[in-house]
């Protein structure tokens, strides 16, 4: 049914040019083809008939990018890529105490705000020397040195803890001697008030976690780490819980409702994460939501009274950051996934899902953040990787990519969140890139 539908809307559109002197030539070979795009996924929307979940117009996407969005700007983020995010975005990060200089001149012209992390891979920049938690070489003066500088050069108001101190064991967080930024929820308290939250009091910056995530082992983490915390509320110096005013998580699903039911301040209840309706088939595995975890295990530990005078109202004040999200998690997710296909979603399904093109995914995941309140900010993983082929993530990191690190263009992820979502001008099958390439390249070795 749908290529006669094709097949006169062209007609309708060859009909209308007939005869225009403005379209002498192929003039108008670009607007014909926007025409026909827009018609074919009017098409196959209407004959999919399926909820795409509660969206938002292209005006209010843009303008919730615009206060949500935050850049992961490595050293290889040039100014030109930065530059075509600069409406849609309100902030900028890595995984160090300082910027690099092409994203730390962009932040300067243009007012975006810079986050700065305590990396326990190396926490202070080089220029500043080296020093570690872990042997007590670092101070609270080092600390405020960097952050101090760094607040000169660029607006910074968040101070945020270490990044995945749960994930030291596992294959990807300790390729290229990242597991060296791990550290239990106990001892990574005891470095937080030893020397994070007196830094952040004394710079006048305000505490974000340690990144976590909604998962048992994630969550387990920062369970650990706020009762520790909590336990020496009293210690010299002490550590104060309320002092961390948002909670950073890492979780890489597009589906909508796995945010809207895990990461729901409500719990979620009410939120089915199947769509039994949609022909494709899907089995999730079962997740509790994030603030149900964190009460549930906090009135267990500590009784009801201080489960319900401090803790519950603490958590229903608490912001949620999602500052590393992607698709490369949704085929693991799903149980009825072999494992025997690619272990993520290409860079064309990225694209798909988080633009309301997938039953299951609903709106997508871009569009369940922006839409829920107690999501103060995010940041897609990620902006211009690089990584190398022999990277255990090489794959994922590469589908998921937002800018292609070989031509500097666009990739379907990018053109989605620089079109506002739209399904029609993002063309999430627009053809290969430079990145492609070295990924065919890659796969094609590991078949010989």
């Amino acid at each position: 049914m749908a290529f006669p539908c094709y097949s006169l809307i062209a007609f309708m559109v060859a009909a209308a040019h007939a005869g225009d002197p403005a379209c002498a030539g192929s003039s108008c070979d670009t607007l014909d083809s926007q025409v026909l795009l827009q018609a074919k996924f009017q098409v196959e929307k209407e004959s999919a008939n399926f909820d795409r979940g509660p969206g938002m117009s292209a005006d209010e996407i843009r303008g919730k990018l615009s206060q949500k969005q935050g850049m992961n700007a490595n050293s290889k983020v040039g100014r030109d890529t930065l530059n075509q995010f600069t409406s849609t975005s309100s902030w900028f990060w890595t995984y160090a105490l300082e910027p690099n200089s092409k994203a730390l001149a962009w932040a300067q012209d243009t007012g975006k705000e810079f986050v700065p992390l305590v990396s326990l891979k190396r926490v202070l920049p080089r220029k500043y020397g080296k020093c570690s938690f872990e042997d007590g070489t670092c101070t609270v003066y080092m600390l405020v040195n960097v952050l101090e500088k760094t607040k000169k050069s660029v607006t910074t108001r968040y101070l945020m803890g270490y990044n995945e101190p749960y994930a030291n064991h596992q294959q990807a967080s300790s390729y290229g001697n990242k597991g060296s930024k791990g550290v239990n929820g106990t001892e990574g308290a005891h470095w937080w008030r030893l020397w994070i939250q007196p830094a952040a009091e004394r710079t006048g910056l305000e505490l974000v976690s340690p990144t976590t995530g909604i998962s048992s082992q994630k969550s387990g983490w920062m369970i650990e780490f706020l009762q520790a915390c909590y336990d020496n509320r009293n210690a010299v110096p002490p550590c104060n819980v309320e002092k961390i005013k948002a909670f950073s998580l890492h979780e890489y699903k597009c589906y909508a409702s796995f945010w809207r039911k895990y990461a729901a301040k409500d719990g979620g209840d009410d939120v089915s994460v199947v769509d039994k309706s949609c022909s494709e088939p899907f089995k999730p595995k079962k997740e509790t939501n994030f603030y149900t975890q964190m009460k549930m295990a906090m009135r267990k530990r500590y009784g009801d009274e201080p489960a319900t005078s401090f803790w519950d109202p603490y958590f229903d004040n608490v912001k949620l950051w999602v500052t590393e999200t992607s698709c490369s998690g949704d085929l693991y997710w799903d149980k009825l996934n072999n494992h025997k296909a690619r272990e993520t979603p290409t860079a064309e399904q990225s694209c798909e899902r988080i633009t309301g093109q997938s039953c299951q995914h609903k709106e997508g995941s871009v569009n369940a953040l922006l839409s829920m309140d107690n999501i103060e900010r995010f940041s897609w993983f990620t902006l211009f990787p690089n990584p190398p082929k022999n990277h255990p993530n090489f794959e994922s990191i590469t589908a998921a990519a937002i800018m292609d690190s070989v031509t500097g263009a666009a990739r379907p992820v990018g053109r989605a969140l620089l079109n506002a979502l739209d399904p029609v001008t993002a063309k999430c099958n627009g053809g290969t890139s430079g990145l492609d390439e070295t990924l065919k390249q890659k796969t094609t070795v590991h078949s010989a």
